[in-house]
Parts: structure tokens; C-alpha cells; sequence
């Protein structure tokens, strides 16, 4: 049996009404175990985003044992919707 653990990403507050404020909340870094006939073999994944909430980088450790396997993306353009 495997689990995961998220901590989140949190941005804001976007909005306020009174007392009640507004949050973005997405996935900041996910890390997954699997486990192993000696312990846990751990993942890792850990993800940013802009004032949009678009992800701007997305850098998975792979096993935190090894660098071996580790892969980092960075997003530079982003879609927009023309005018209209």
C-alpha cells in the first residue's frame, strides 16, 4: 500500500467580503511512498505558479535518494485569450 502527502500552495487573499477572505489553494509539493521489502522508497514533486495560478515550474526529484532521476520544468509562455 502506497501513500501520498500534499502540502499545498497557497495564494491570497484574491477577495474579501466582510470577514470572509478568498484563497487559491493548489498542490505545492506532493510527496509519494511506495513501500519497499526494507522501508519507503520517496518521491517528490514540488510545483509553482504565478499570480494566476499557472504553473511556472515543475520540479520532480524523482527517489530523493539519487539525483539521477531528477527533472525540473520551467513554463515561459502562457495562453491568452484575444480580446473580444
Amino acid at each position: 500500500m502506497s501513500k501520498t502527502i500534499t502540502e499545498p500552495a497557497v495564494q491570497g487573499p484574491l477577495a474579501t467580503r466582510g470577514p470572509f477572505k478568498a484563497y487559491r489553494v493548489q498542490t505545492g509539493v506532493e510527496r509519494r511512498y511506495t513501500p519497499l521489502g526494507t522501508g519507503w522508497r520517496q518521491t517528490r514533486t514540488e510545483t509553482t505558479y504565478d499570480d494566476l495560478g499557472l504553473v511556472t515550474k515543475v520540479n520532480d526529484l524523482g527517489d530523493i535518494d539519487t539525483a539521477a532521476d531528477d527533472r525540473c520544468s520551467h513554463m515561459s509562455t502562457r495562453a491568452t485569450m484575444p480580446p473580444g
